[in-house]
């Protein structure tokens, strides 16, 4: 009994740094043949030999893991297939669309193993690696923006990647665990906060060791400002009203009106702020340049200073410039695998939604959003409506409806980020969120079965 008492605590530990370095994929600065940069790729490994083992030797493989694997697989066959009729050698799509299937099947695999394992309390021991992962970002960024000695010996620790003109993500922001800053890391980091503040309404009573948390979440996500402003955007609001529309241990959907009476209130101080802002915001300028984090906050408050009103380039570059629509129709609806942008490339953007139109079209970006995301979404939500229907317990019925709402809310989440980036493929979102989701399903079942 002892040895496998020893045994089973040191698969879980295995289990747990794993999900933490797929969480915050470290690129370690060690050189030597049997090691990586990224300490997440053994990580991976591991999931996909226990993929292997759960569900390839016992053909148990579930129809929302099949459809999704299927839609990669259509992805990759037209991209192959664009290319042979265009030649661009724009392999971005084919390489994007490769990781993505690997890293939901190593989604499952991580799944697998937090079932065995912990059974039922598998969502709840997910939910704490993702807030000490947040936590853990959190403190690096805070710490390296704070106290130069700290980023000094990041650097020396971890990989830095200069080889791709990315200075500035490197010198001039704090790129924490991974080989760069900017939007990608500011944007996951802002996602593993709203994830575990989300998941601690979920799984914890309040409490006060419940509202530490909750606050030090918070000030971790506003750490994501040293590395690239889209995620402390996205972060901030959805943070906020997640605490606003909370009541007890479930979310109240119908108190959104707090949201847009504190949004308000939020303008209205900026506005009595803003010229106060605009000088300190010209000071830091002046003594550091643009690509400090504090000025990057406050650009458009300094504009204010010049031109009477708040203007922020940046948005009006995404939201205004970036805007290249296909203008052959073919292309609009099939695309033609260009991503870009490349170098010399005529495609100035970096919207996510419109490089996968120029790449794979309409009809690809259709397929990509409905057959991995909405249908496993839809097909969770029926499992738990079917659910509620054969259980009369109050406080289960809360339960599923919440983990229902937090689902589409992580949706919501990368729907909004893709905007900026290919955000919605990458690593760590794909596979925060598909864990979530087989576990969330696993969830469902265990209910169905104890119920009946």
């Amino acid at each position: 009994m002892r040895g496998i008492n020893i045994k089973n605590i040191f698969l879980k530990a295995i289990v747990s740094l794993s999900i933490v370095l797929m969480l915050l994929t470290p690129a370690i600065n060690i050189p030597g043949p049997f090691f990586i940069k990224s300490l997440d790729v053994y990580a991976a490994f591991a999931f996909l030999i226990v993929f292997t083992l759960f569900t390839l030797h016992r053909m148990k493989a579930p129809l929302t893991l099949l459809l999704i694997i299927s839609v990669f697989l259509l992805l990759l066959s037209q991209m192959i297939f664009l290319e042979i009729i265009y030649g661009h050698g724009d392999y971005t799509g084919i390489s994007l669309a490769a990781r993505s299937l690997i890293t939901v099947i190593v989604a499952y695999g991580c799944t697998q193993a937090l079932i065995k394992l912990y059974g039922e309390k598998g969502l709840s021991i997910f939910v704490k690696l993702v807030i000490f992962c947040a936590l853990l970002q959190g403190a690096i960024l805070w710490l390296s923006f704070l106290f130069p000695i700290v980023r000094e010996w990041m650097s020396v620790l971890f990989y830095r990647d200069f080889s791709r003109d990315a200075d500035h993500l490197i010198l001039l922001r704090v790129p924490g665990f991974v080989s760069t800053g900017g939007d990608g890391l500011s944007m996951n980091h802002a996602l593993l906060c709203v994830m575990g503040l989300a998941g601690i309404y979920v799984t914890s009573p309040p409490n006060q060791l419940r509202c530490f948390i909750i606050t030090i979440l918070f000030i971790s996500m506003l750490g994501a400002a040293f590395t690239g402003r889209s995620g402390l955007y996205l972060g901030f609001f959805f943070m906020v009203t997640l605490i606003l529309i909370q009541k007890k241990r479930y979310f109240d959907i119908g108190k959104m009106y707090r949201v847009f009476v504190c949004v308000f209130l939020l303008i209205v101080v900026l506005f009595f702020l803003g010229n106060a802002l605009g000088n300190f915001g010209q000071d830091i300028l002046d003594d550091h340049g643009y690509e400090h984090p504090v000025v990057r906050l406050l650009r458009g408050f300094i504009e204010m200073q010049k031109s009477g009103s708040y203007s922020d380039n940046t948005v009006r570059t995404l939201l205004i410039d970036m805007v290249v629509f296909p203008e052959d129709p073919m292309r609009f609806l099939f695309g033609n695998n260009y991503f870009g942008p490349m170098p010399s490339s005529n495609l100035h953007t970096d919207v996510g939604y419109l490089r996968m139109l120029h790449g794979v079209g309409f009809f690809g970006l259709f397929v990509f959003l409905v057959g991995v995301f909405i249908v496993p979404i839809m097909h969770a939500r029926f499992t738990m409506k079917n659910l509620l229907l054969k259980t009369s317990n109050l406080v289960d019925r809360r339960f599923f409806k919440i983990l229902s709402q937090l689902m589409i809310v992580i949706f919501i989440f990368g729907l909004i980020g893709h905007y900026k980036i290919f955000f919605l493929s990458t690593r760590i979102y794909l596979f925060v969120f598909f864990v979530f989701l087989f576990l969330v399903l696993n969830r469902y079942k265990m209910a169905e079965r104890t119920t009946f």
